[in-house]
């Protein structure tokens, strides 16, 4: 199973979600989240619907870019 570990910039989140809500989030779809370093890690699945949720049911969420983009974040 592949691993990326993406950035994760709380500031874009801060004003709609806690960091309680982000960690609830983080935990529902099996992702680690690490708020201090600024990064998540999980699969290509489980970090899409994370980010997915964060986005919030109004905005329309561009999967198929989001996929390339976290290939240049993958673990060895």
């Amino acid at each position: 199973m592949q691993y990326y570990k993406v950035p994760f910039d709380l500031e874009n989140f801060e004003d709609f979600l806690t960091s309680q809500d982000i960690d609830n989030i983080a935990r529902k779809y099996k992702v680690t989240v690490n708020q201090d370093e600024e990064f998540a890690t999980g699969t290509a699945d489980q970090l899409a619907n994370f980010f997915q949720a964060l986005d919030g049911p109004a905005q329309s969420f561009p999967i198929t870019e989001f996929l390339e983009y976290i290939q240049q974040f993958k673990l060895v």
